[in-house]
């Protein structure tokens, strides 16, 4: 009991500092022989031999008083960062509060306007998950319709699909490579290409407008007044079905989804900054 006592005394002090502490004592209490704490005489600092293990070296509790007597100190992104490590060591973190502060930052202001936010934890995994299933189920359809597109508008050809998923799917892992900016670029592009391809829609509508006026009955009839032969045989409604059947034989399906394409495409260029 004395030994440990001693070592207990003697473990917050440097090694050069142990070796004077012990041999003060020795020459204080010759008749003790060291309970088995040996002190070695040399110029060089001496190492201690000590062979009661150090309980706190092996104490969790030690080391975590250490971590938590720096936490006050630390950066919400240095915290974040031990949390990760933590749990890649196999420590869960869980319930309500038990977040990252500027993970907890970041939520709070998409979500919660900014206000502070309390988080269940058992319904982020089921979130996240309906999440990614709408933004991985999306992505693919706005990428096979945009490069529909570049065969209309040349300038698109710059643009190349951004591997989201993989690059969601190492971050989760943890991926050192992978870093949190590494997926916001991504998910960026993604959500500009989006908001192109969603803000075209209604030139689709105005472009089909156009493509069909020339069938509207004050086109039809424009067209017939201004024939002058033909006409003196037939009654106005008769002719009138003529022209518009000789016009609507012109129109060529795939023709008009080429124009109403190319015109969506040069309007979504000018939503993701790309110019016609």
């Amino acid at each position: 009991m004395l030994a440990e006592e001693v070592e207990r005394a003697i473990s917050p002090l440097i090694p050069a500092d142990r070796d004077e502490f012990l041999r003060e004592l020795q020459a204080r209490f010759p008749a003790w022989e060291g309970g088995g704490i040996v002190v070695q005489a040399s110029s060089a600092p001496a190492a201690v031999a000590a062979p009661i293990e150090k309980r706190e070296q092996k104490d969790i509790s030690y080391h975590l008083d250490k971590v938590l007597e720096m936490a006050g100190g630390l950066t919400p992104e240095q915290k974040e960062g031990v949390a990760r490590k933590l749990a890649a060591a196999g420590f869960a973190l869980g319930g309500i509060d038990a977040w990252p502060e500027a993970g907890l930052a970041r939520v709070s202001k998409e979500i919660f306007g900014g206000k502070p936010a309390k988080i269940d934890s058992s319904r982020v995994l089921d979130l996240l998950a309906m999440m990614a299933e709408f933004t991985l189920r999306l992505e693919p359809v706005v990428w096979q319709t945009w490069q529909r597109w570049q065969k209309a508008h040349p300038a698109m050809q710059r643009r190349q699909r951004v591997p989201l998923a993989q690059a969601m799917a190492s971050f989760l892992a943890g991926d050192a490579e992978t870093s949190r900016g590494q997926v916001q670029t991504h998910v960026e592009e993604f959500r500009r290409l989006s908001a192109a391809v969603a803000g075209s829609a209604a030139v689709a509508g105005q472009m089909a407008a156009k493509e069909m006026a020339d069938l509207s009955p004050a086109r039809i009839k424009e067209y017939v007044e201004m024939e002058k032969s033909g006409g003196f045989m037939k009654g106005k409604a008769e002719r009138y079905w003529e022209k518009y059947q000789e016009i609507a034989g012109q129109m060529d399906e795939a023709s008009i989804e080429a124009r109403i394409s190319k015109s969506m495409a040069e309007h979504a260029g000018t939503i993701i900054g790309i110019g016609r």
